[in-house]
């Protein structure tokens, strides 16, 4: 089943907003390497390129600390201290890549080189589709369906793919919201969702 979150609960709405950047973060793993394997080694990367090499890092880091979270290793260490506004730079880069078709800048002295983080890329990801169930339905775009409690027949449903604007819906009205991860790969048969 979907991930859901009753939002106007607080415990819940952080938990959504965890999910929904480390879902941003295992999209950012998916992108690099399905570029990769699809359109070549250069193909993630152009010359002015839009987005610093160092959010397929930021990226590793976070699906690596999620990993160790779900296997119970983390126990005896605490998280790293991560600041709202490193959150905001990601999340601007994310969009700019995901949601604009931007890429990562060329490879430059003192950074990582593609082939490194393509061999660590895909370590990470064969790890992730074991912990996580729903891992192949996600998709790249991080969307998600939002839904008031108080309606019925599909009123007032929306689908967003960024979270400021998913946290100002449920913020701006005193309704009781649920938020529900959106399969983005359904399983078709002859190429029609069905129920």
């Amino acid at each position: 089943f979907p991930r859901c979150y009753q939002v106007f609960v607080e415990e819940e709405r952080k938990a959504f907003i965890d999910d929904y950047r480390a879902t941003a973060c295992m999209n950012v793993i998916k992108w690099f390497v399905n570029t990769v394997t699809e359109q070549g080694n250069k193909a993630p990367e152009a010359r002015p390129g839009r987005v610093r090499r160092t959010l397929i890092e930021f990226s590793l880091a976070r699906c690596e600390e999620y990993i160790r979270s779900r296997a119970n290793l983390d126990l005896d260490s605490p998280p790293p201290q991560l600041w709202e506004h490193q959150w905001e730079q990601f999340l601007t880069e994310y969009y700019t890549l995901a949601q604009g078709g931007a890429r990562i800048q060329e490879y430059y002295e003192g950074s990582k080189r593609s082939e490194e983080m393509l061999v660590h890329s895909r370590k990470i990801l064969d790890k992730l589709r074991k912990l996580c169930p729903q891992f192949e339905m996600d998709g790249l775009l991080n969307l998600w369906i939002i839904k008031p409690g108080t309606s019925s027949r599909g009123r007032g449903i929306t689908i967003s793919n960024r979270l400021e604007r998913i946290l100002s819906m449920i913020n701006c009205k005193q309704s009781r919201f649920v938020v529900q991860k959106y399969i983005e790969k359904p399983l078709l048969i002859y190429n029609t969702k069905f129920d």
